[in-house]
Formats: structure tokens, C-alpha cells, sequence
């Protein structure tokens, strides 16, 4: 089971990537409600679309999804309510590379100091991140090949 909060005690303990790489929504309701989660990633999509909110437990829904630097993940979340969708909540959510990069040795940090050093026209900070990257990505299909 993984929360939002679990992001916060990094400070304190050491988290996995996989929970420090993404943005989480959570939303509470009863353990027995219908859910409706509509979400677009801004800004390349226009129109909403249906995704699953995992049920992570009783009545708490939480959803993971992973964001690049310039991302903005806006979502609305409906309850089935005496047959009728029912708009609860909505809001949105972005990309926060400077905690996800800070110690994060991750590839998906690396793609996003490397979307940063190119929107700064940083050229020696890009050719840095990229062999970085490359690295990391030789390293990760040397140790852990496709079977």
C-alpha cells in the first residue's frame, strides 16, 4: 500500500524511486462507493478521459501516475450517488522536479534535469544528463535483461 504522505517521510527515511518518480492523488470516501476518475495531461491533451483510481484501502483511492518537468495532470473525481455521477472533487497536479530530482538517482529524474537544462538552453548540463541517462539505461539492460 502506498499513500501520498509516504513522499513526505523521505526526509526521514529512505523511499523507493517508484514512490518518489510519481505525483499521487488521494481521495476518501465509503468503502463501498463507485468511483468515477477522469484525468488529462496538459499540455498535450484536450479532452478527459476515464482511468482507474486503485481502491489502495478501505475507502481510501489512490492514484499513482508519473509526471515530466512541464506536465500538469488535471482530474475529476465523481461518486455514483442514487444512480447519478456526482462531481466530488477536482483539481490538479504537476511535475515537482526539484524534490523528485534532489537525491533521486532514477532515469526519470535524469529525463526531467534534462528537459530543465534544455528550456535554460543549458547545452554542457544537457550533453551531462544525457550520458548520465544513457548510463543508467546501458546499466539497467546489462543487470536486468529481457527474458
Amino acid at each position: 500500500m502506498v499513500f501520498p504522505y509516504f513522499k513526505k517521510l523521505a526526509k526521514y527515511v529512505p523511499m523507493p524511486e517508484d514512490i518518489m518518480d510519481k505525483a499521487m492523488i488521494q481521495y476518501h470516501s465509503d468503502r463501498n462507493a463507485r468511483i468515477d476518475f477522469e484525468v488529462r495531461i496538459l499540455p498535450d491533451e484536450e479532452e478527459y478521459h476515464c482511468e482507474d483510481i486503485g481502491r489502495t484501502y478501505q475507502g481510501i483511492f489512490v492514484k499513482k501516475k508519473v509526471l515530466f518537468e512541464g506536465e500538469i495532470m488535471e482530474y475529476r473525481i465523481s461518486e455514483l450517488e442514487d444512480g447519478k455521477w456526482v462531481l466530488k472533487k477536482e483539481g490538479s497536479v504537476s511535475c515537482d522536479a526539484a524534490s523528485a530530482a534532489g537525491d533521486s538517482e532514477s532515469r526519470f529524474a535524469c529525463l526531467n534535469e534534462m528537459s530543465l537544462c534544455l528550456s535554460l538552453k543549458d547545452e554542457e548540463g544537457l550533453k551531462k544528463r544525457m550520458r548520465e541517462y544513457l548510463t543508467k539505461n546501458a546499466a539497467a539492460e546489462e543487470l536486468f535483461p529481457l527474458m
